[in-house]
């Protein structure tokens, strides 16, 4: 048995921390490049460019930096496909519109799967999960949002995504993206 398995590596974290972080500038960059890409050769409107940027830009590096993003069994998204369902009935008492619908599931599902699925899991290989959990927390309020203020992002977001991160890990990523999902809607 070894008993130095649970020692601090900090050069182990710190590189973990920081690719995490390219990985989320990485992110940011296909972003910017779709939007300008997208502003510049098309008619699209900016919402439809805006969303279409944001799901590529967390998908390509999802995808590229985890084999098995959504390794864990189907039953973990019956949640989503039930707030589907509930989305539908409300739609169809003009509750919300298909609009907010569409832009709120592209931002739940693109956040979720890069910040649990591909942020946290790459964080979790090389250090405790609490720490991968507070740092990939602190990655999503500060940095995701980086729009709003830093207090605001500190005292809101971030513990929004360790809560978040505390659902993908108990019920999978289906449910983290329907809190996600019900959160923004309201």
């Amino acid at each position: 048995m070894n008993i130095y398995k649970d020692r601090i590596d900090l050069n182990n974290y710190l590189i973990s921390a920081l690719t995490a972080i390219g990985i989320i500038f990485l992110s940011q960059f296909i972003n910017i490049l779709i939007n300008i890409l997208f502003i510049t050769l098309t008619d699209f409107n900016n919402e439809v460019t805006v969303l279409f940027a944001l799901f590529v830009s967390m998908i390509i590096p999802s995808f590229l930096f985890k084999k098995h993003l959504l390794d864990k069994k189907m039953l973990q998204y019956v949640p989503f496909f039930i707030s589907i369902l509930i989305s539908g009935i409300l739609i169809v008492n003009k509750k919300i519109t298909i609009t907010s619908v569409i832009f709120t599931y592209t931002v739940s599902i693109s956040e979720e799967m890069f910040f649990r699925g591909l942020i946290e899991n790459h964080l979790e290989k090389n250090m405790p999960i609490w720490l991968a959990i507070l740092i990939q927390s602190l990655l999503f309020g500060l940095i995701n949002h980086s729009a709003y203020s830093i207090l605001d992002n500190f005292l809101y977001r971030f513990p929004a995504g360790i809560i978040l991160t505390l659902i993908y890990k108990k019920f999978g990523l289906g449910s983290s993206i329907t809190l996600h999902y019900f959160h923004n809607l309201l």
